[in-house]
């Protein structure tokens, strides 16, 4: 899965070193994204990020950034023959690289993610037991990231952009699916 999630990257960053060589069209844009994400443990997780967008042609270009999610997972630990219910709000640093194809209708963007497991925190406090150390081994895994969204213009160099995403991460089997808002600006 990981040998294919490269051959895919190598792929897309040939791809956009060979459009900015051949078109003369590019225009970037830089954003913040505000998602708000239902995960694969049936909660709704908050998210941000920074975005990177270049447009190459009329019709392709290239997207990335980096954002941060969490991912609630809930345990139950034993300590002296008593069972505690006990949420730990996992975070973390997730980085995609997208193909992005614009249309007048909709634009597309598909790629692979690459998440990291940057720290957590404690989400219960009625729990008698407080957890001092959790990690996850490896921290980093890989996902698929598809998205649709519709630019909308405000003003000059100024838009905002709704969006429908989904990102299935491999690894733990997790997913996450949304909607979400750019704001972006034109370089």
């Amino acid at each position: 899965m990981i040998k294919n999630t490269y051959k895919i990257l190598v792929l897309f960053l040939f791809l956009f070193q060979f459009s900015i060589l051949t078109y003369s069209q590019k225009q970037s844009f830089i954003g913040i994204n505000f998602t708000e994400e239902w995960t694969s443990n049936n909660n709704i997780r908050h998210g941000i990020g920074f975005t990177f967008e270049r447009q190459m042609t009329s019709s392709s270009g290239f997207e990335t950034g980096l954002y941060l999610r969490t991912f609630t997972e809930d345990l139950v630990q034993t300590l002296n023959t008593n069972d505690y219910n006990v949420s730990i709000s996992e975070v973390y640093c997730s980085l995609p690289i997208l193909y992005k194809y614009y249309s007048k209708i909709l634009n597309i963007s598909v790629g692979p993610t690459l998440d990291y497991f940057i720290g957590w925190h404690q989400r219960n406090d009625e729990s008698n037991l407080n957890i001092t150390s959790y990690t996850i081994s490896p921290k980093f895994d890989f996902g698929l990231l598809l998205k649709v969204s519709k630019p909308i213009q405000i003003i000059d160099k100024f838009s905002i952009e709704p969006e429908i995403r989904y990102n299935p991460i491999f690894k733990y089997s997790r997913y996450y699916l949304g909607i979400g808002i750019v704001a972006k600006y034109e370089l």
